[in-house]
């Protein structure tokens, strides 16, 4: 008689509040937090563009949050049942809901589909959520919750509407400071998504002074640096990049960060001197000895925008060495390294590294297109080089009397020796290179002291030649 819940009164409030609270939403909630923390550290970050406002994961990765999600779902929908007080006796007295978590039970139920990517369903319970308990918390909450799933159904409209209605409830002083940044960095996801740049900028600058703990401002730092970049705003993307650094983010985020922050500075017009000393700095730090493929191209970035080829296609080739399993790396190393070859009409190499760059990028690639036409033209160019030039060789040769003929071919035979030596001493010398790599930075050469390498191309072409004519 004492657990019913079709009567009102203080001893009935009292129980059913504590028993909704702490047997089903606590333990609900924390199921559904479980589950979302799962799914964050399945994720792995794409710095090449703006990074997600929310980690909600794939398909795949989802699946693993199902058995928790399924319980949460099931201790909500027993408390809902059991402790929703229906005394309908008392409806004009002017008193508290009957029971106050019902509501937050119902949003834990929406938020465990929701991750379960059954968005129908997770937007049917937020709709309900919304209509059914009526206070500004609640309001926010569902809408917000409402237009993430608009948002993962590309329904962005609708996304706004729901972000609307919660608009003036969002500045009501009974929100908490936290669910208000919330609010923002979900619009800013939805105006992301429909590359509305400026406008996203102007919410997630709401939403940080909103977030309470240091720590958890980095992100969100890191992404508006993005959105800065992107709009050409260098020195705003330089200061949100130093405060993400100073907010003690994870290690790969703050390396990220000091890597587009000396990028950012050298876009900004200043000298490239000291970009350079800190990134030089960085491939000294044992921390770093996984990244420095990474710190090379970006030192090839400074140089290429400098117009210091050979420094930049030394630095290229050096994140080349450096790359072990980053095949995404790899892949913008080679097309940077082809572009500069092809620039400079060197199209045997241009060819060689827009073939390479075919293998290691992805089809949807914004440049697969251009690469592919490229790789397959310049194959045909090659080719049809190689044959002049041999059709070339051979006529001077025969050209020749049979005793200046013998001393060509003698003359020829020698310098395929050198060059198969010397091919054979450059291949020790990467593989022990590359042996020492993970133990010791290699030593930094200063960009006057740079070899002239279009001097050592010129060389192995005309070895190249001299191979093709014997």
């Amino acid at each position: 008689m004492a657990c019913s819940n079709k009567k009102d009164g203080t001893a009935y409030r009292v129980y059913h509040n504590m028993t909704a609270h702490y047997n089903g939403y606590f333990n609900a909630d924390e199921l559904v937090n479980k589950g979302a923390e799962t799914v964050r550290k399945a994720h792995k970050e794409d710095y090449d563009k703006i990074l997600p406002v929310f980690i909600y994961g794939t398909e795949e990765t989802s699946k693993a949050t199902f058995p928790d999600m399924e319980k949460a779902i099931g201790k909500c929908e027993k408390v809902i049942s059991k402790h929703t007080i229906k005394d309908d006796s008392n409806k004009e007295k002017k008193r508290p809901e009957f029971n106050k978590w019902i509501d937050e039970n119902y949003l834990v139920i929406g938020r465990a589909y929701f991750y379960k990517r059954n968005y129908f369903k997770a937007a049917e319970v937020f709709q309900y959520a919304n209509r059914k308990f009526k206070n500004p918390v609640n309001n926010v909450v569902s809408n917000t919750w409402l237009a993430r799933t608009y948002i993962e159904q590309e329904e962005y409209g609708k996304a706004i509407q729901a972000l609307t209605r919660a608009e003036t409830d969002a500045e009501d002083e009974k929100v908490d400071a936290s669910l208000k940044a919330e609010y923002h960095m979900v619009f800013t996801d939805v105006l992301l998504h429909q590359k509305k740049y400026d406008k996203a900028a102007e919410e997630l600058e709401k939403a940080i002074p909103l977030i309470k703990r240091k720590k958890d401002k980095a992100r969100p730092n890191f992404i508006l640096a993005q959105i800065y970049q992107q709009l050409d705003r260098s020195s705003d993307a330089l200061t949100c990049y130093e405060t993400c650094i100073h907010s003690r983010p994870v290690y790969e985020l703050e390396f990220h960060a000091r890597i587009n922050k000396a990028l950012s500075y050298s876009r900004t017009g200043g000298s490239s001197n000291e970009i350079q000393k800190e990134l030089f700095k960085m491939l000294k730090d044992e921390k770093n000895l996984d990244y420095r493929d990474l710190i090379y191209y970006a030192l090839g970035d400074i140089a290429w925008e400098e117009q210091r080829r050979v420094d930049a296609i030394d630095f290229y080739e050096k994140s080349l060495m450096y790359n072990k399993d980053n095949q995404k790396q790899k892949a913008k190393a080679f097309l940077r390294l082809a572009d500069l070859y092809f620039d400079e009409r060197q199209y045997q190499p241009a060819q060689l590294y827009y073939d390479s760059t075919l293998t290691t990028i992805d089809a949807t690639h914004d440049r697969y297109l251009i690469v592919k036409a490229r790789a397959e033209s310049l194959t045909e160019l090659v080719a049809s080089l190689n044959a002049i030039e041999l059709n070339d060789s051979i006529a001077k040769i025969c050209a020749l009397s049979p005793k200046e003929r013998e001393k060509k071919m003698n003359e020829l035979a020698e310098q395929l020796a050198r060059e198969k030596e010397q091919q054979r001493i450059e291949d020790e010398r990467r593989a022990e290179a590359a042996k020492e790599a993970a133990q010791e930075s290699e030593s930094l050469v200063p960009s006057g002291l740079t070899m002239n390498r279009s001097r050592k191309r010129e060389k192995q072409t005309l070895w190249t030649i001299g191979a093709k004519d014997l």
